[in-house]
């Protein structure tokens, strides 16, 4: 690596310790905090004193990811569906056959990234989170 790729990386690499980690546990915990014990919506248990979220992603129950991330793409929120099943791969059907694994399926039909980002504002993932209380609650998608 050349010296002036290591000393931009060095610089880097002391934000990532003192702004980038605190963040993004910040903006994870406050999402565990909104959204647990929503009707529909399952979260991942999270050991944010181990870990580092690179993204946020919940589990919309009932097959209602698709409708979920509709909703928030309506209303300005990017979502991801992230990281296809390897054995659906074509590659991998080639070369190990058709394998059937329906938990993974299942739960790759549930996932959905929110948006986790170090320069995310409180206002921003507010407005996340409302509009996934919203839907949670909405009378247009059969909630209460």
């Amino acid at each position: 690596m050349p010296n002036l790729n290591a000393a931009i990386a060095l610089t880097q690499l002391s934000r990532f310790e003192k702004q980038y980690i605190p963040a993004r546990r910040h903006m994870a915990a406050r999402y565990q905090k909104e959204l647990n014990n929503l009707p529909g919506i399952k979260l991942l248990d999270l050991n944010l004193e181990e870990t580092v979220p690179f993204f946020y992603v919940v589990l919309a129950e009932n097959k209602e990811r698709d409708k979920l991330k509709t909703y928030l793409d309506e209303r300005g929120i990017q979502t991801i569906v992230r990281y296809d099943l390897n054995h659906l791969q074509p590659y991998f059907i080639e070369r190990f056959g058709e394998v059937s694994l329906p938990v993974a399926e299942r739960t790759f039909g549930q996932i959905l990234a929110l948006p986790l980002f170090v320069e995310m504002t409180d206002a921003q993932q507010s407005r996340v989170i409302e509009a996934i209380k919203g839907f949670c609650y909405s009378e247009a998608y059969g909630r209460r």
